[in-house]
């Protein structure tokens, strides 16, 4: 079932400035709605976005906004019959930009079952400064 949550505006400012280029999320780059998930159900976090979007979004549960970026947020699934689970979030600028984003999901793509992270976020930057391993 869908949610809608929000994240303010800084939380997703360094995203945003990378035009579309996809990044994952560590540490103090990961907005708080994402942190009480796990560590051991957590895989990674990848995101992407622009300011600058004029994407229309809209849903049943949210009507109107501008999709302005996107979270893909992957967990292990020793239960599955594959490795990950994935479910994206969309990010919605409302038209009178108050401060913050709605984020709007679980989402399930056609990338929701897999065995291991895209080819294409392989390498990308870490943006904040990844946990300490115990």
């Amino acid at each position: 079932m869908q949610k809608i949550k929000r994240i303010s505006s800084n939380e997703f400012e360094q995203v945003l400035k990378l035009d579309w280029k996809p990044v994952k999320l560590e540490g103090d780059s990961i907005p708080e709605v994402f942190t009480g998930m796990p560590r051991a159900t957590l895989n990674s976090i990848y995101a992407s976005g622009n300011y600058l979007s004029n994407l229309q979004y809209g849903t049943s549960i949210y009507p109107s906004g501008i999709l302005i970026g996107g979270i893909d947020v992957y967990r292990n699934s020793p239960e599955d019959p594959v490795d990950l689970n994935k479910d994206w979030y969309a990010v919605v600028k409302l038209p009178n930009d108050i401060g913050y984003f709605l984020v709007v999901g679980p989402i399930k793509d056609n990338e929701h079952w897999l065995n291991q992270i895209p080819e294409r976020l392989q390498d990308a930057e870490v943006l904040g400064v990844p946990p300490k391993q115990s």
